[in-house]
């Protein structure tokens, strides 16, 4: 019965069993093991409690042993972006920038120009 609740894990990837704290009611054991195997959390719950009520000394043994073996699952960030895609980005960005100095170049020329000078004098009085 046990064997048609496990869902389809990827073997081509790493997956260790970890200590899920983000989704823990007491330690994060079950639900490590529930994300370990890809399936829902309240089934190996469910499992963990008819366990205990059956065998408690040995269901608490295993229980606390593998809080203190198992690592807590590792951080992953969500923000990656492919280099290709990076460097895209940055050759716009240079190109944005580049026009951007060019606009203070001319406008620096033209603030600084006699023409300019004379003008707002002219304007002045």
């Amino acid at each position: 019965m046990v064997i048609c609740l496990i869902g389809e894990r990827d073997l081509t990837q790493e997956n260790k069993l970890y200590l899920d704290k983000d989704n823990k009611k007491i330690m994060g054991v079950c639900s490590g093991i529930a994300s370990f195997y890809s399936i829902d959390v309240t089934i190996v719950r469910v499992i963990a409690f008819i366990l205990l009520f059956f065998t408690m000394p040995l269901t608490l043994l295993i229980y606390f042993l593998l809080s203190v073996v198992l690592q807590d699952k590792p951080v992953r960030t969500s923000n990656y972006v492919d280099e290709t895609g990076m460097n895209e980005r940055l050759d716009i960005l240079q190109k944005k920038i580049l026009e951007i100095q060019v606009s203070l170049v001319n406008l620096e020329n033209a603030i600084t120009s006699e023409e300019f000078i004379i003008k707002m004098k002219m304007e002045a009085l």
